[in-house]
């Protein structure tokens, strides 16, 4: 855990800023998907899960807000981090990988969706997912695992209820079809670049 060294160190960022002159800020990406790769590599760091998950877990905190409350990351930093894991999971296996993987980011997406004024999905966001959290939420209740009967039933009867709540609404479909990728990874790099004091040093 890099961050736990950093905090004995007296540096409380979870990330780092890095030193970066003005001249260098700008990525020289034109495509726009390599740009939000290029800003996510040189301002977050490969490693940004890993060590943000491991602050979660040893401070035993349930949002990503809770770390920007205690001075662990910047406003920017989890807003970048927030949508660009939510868009990969988007991208990677669509809404429902996302809420079995990190449900409990729904609201800190939400709240980030707002923040670069993507309401609709916003909205979208926060209805589909208040379905399917009270489905995990009885999944997590059932005793066993993959190995027992009736888990794997509990299991198969939790994929069909999540899979029927997002068809069931326009929401859930917008979701499901993914087609808000585009320009949400477009106004992310926007918020980037007008925000560089939230991500970096100037060098």
């Amino acid at each position: 855990m890099n961050w736990l060294k950093r905090l004995l160190a007296g540096d409380q960022l979870i990330l780092p800023k890095p030193t970066i002159r003005e001249t260098d800020f700008l990525s020289p990406e034109t495509d726009i998907e390599l740009r939000i790769e290029d800003y996510y590599d040189r301002l977050l760091g490969g490693f940004a899960s890993e060590e943000i998950w491991a602050a979660l877990d040893a401070y035993k905190l349930d949002s990503l807000r809770e770390l920007v409350a205690k001075g662990l990351l910047t406003e920017g930093q989890m807003t970048f981090f927030c949508l660009e894991y939510f868009r990969a999971q988007i991208l990677n296996g669509g809404f429902l990988q996302f809420m079995g993987n990190a449900a409990f980011m729904s609201a800190d997406v939400v709240f980030c969706l707002r923040k670069l004024n993507q309401t609709e999905i916003a909205d979208d966001v926060k209805r589909v997912a208040s379905e399917i959290i009270p489905i995990l939420r009885h999944l997590d209740s059932v005793p066993g695992d993959a190995r027992n009967s009736e888990f794997r039933s509990a299991m198969r009867r939790a994929n069909t209820e999540m899979k029927d709540a997002m068809l069931s609404s326009t929401a859930g479909q917008r979701l499901e079809a993914g087609t808000f990728e585009p320009g949400l990874v477009l106004q992310m790099v926007k918020y980037v670049e007008r925000n560089p004091e939230e991500f970096c040093k100037a060098g």
